[in-house]
């Protein structure tokens, strides 16, 4: 017998779509639905139905009973219930365009049922568009035309200081190689010029070296050497 009451109030509920009254909100907000109802408070089931926009699903986000009912309590996370002053709020916390379509709050008392009914339509969420960064004061200056004309005219300075630089360094290492070279040119004809002398030498120990053996030799032959001294 619940399952087929239930069955019956939703159908009767999706009849009575185009009924109750109409609230926007944005994005990110919390609404609060009013549903004006008498003696709310001593009802024995109480229950909020949500039906949603796009998909036209019906959703049981609260429901309270009092303990004879037997029913089960609901309470859905982002949906807080208030009921008292003959009027039921419902609050929906930080509401998105999902939560956008029909509210019905339902008190059942016994076999009568009161039902007051509220659509929330959510706008969507503005794209955020990225903010520029801001200025740095430290930020370097562009240059201008005619410190652009200076720059352009240093560098053919720069090229030719470079230049100079390259030719000196040159200069540099000829001079010294062309040193070196006449350096050693002067130390071979220095050895050339002492080469004769030295031969001069050898030639003339040589000839004395010849007649000391002629000497002897001729001692050797049994003549003494007063003979050989007068002979002479």
């Amino acid at each position: 017998m619940k399952l087929i009451s239930t069955v019956f109030v939703l159908v009767s509920v999706d009849a009575l779509l185009a009924d109750g009254s109409k609230i926007e909100a944005n994005h990110g907000e919390n609404v609060t639905l009013p549903f004006p109802m008498d003696k709310a408070e001593k009802a024995d089931r109480l229950r909020i139905i949500f039906k949603e926009e796009t998909t036209k699903n019906l959703s049981l986000i609260s429901q309270k009973c009092v303990p004879h009912e037997g029913c089960a309590v609901v309470d859905k996370s982002g949906v807080s219930v208030l009921v008292g002053g003959e009027c039921v709020r419902v609050t929906i916390h930080n509401v998105n365009i999902s939560r956008s379509g029909l509210y019905i709050a339902q008190a059942f008392f016994g076999n009568n049922v009161s039902e007051v009914k509220a659509t929330l339509v959510v706008n969507k969420a503005p794209v955020s568009s990225s903010p520029a960064p801001p200025h740095s004061s430290s930020s370097p200056t562009p240059l201008s035309s005619s410190d652009l004309h200076w720059l352009y005219a240093l560098i053919p300075v720069f090229i030719i200081i470079i230049i100079i630089i390259i030719i000196l360094v040159f200069c540099c290492f000829c001079r010294r190689r062309k040193a070196s070279s006449q350096k050693q040119s002067a130390s071979d004809d220095e050895g050339a010029r002492e080469t004769p002398a030295v031969s001069r030498s050898s030639v003339s120990t040589e000839r004395i070296g010849k007649d000391d053996c002629v000497a002897v030799a001729m001692n050797g032959c049994g003549e003494h050497p007063e003979a050989l001294l007068t002979s002479s």
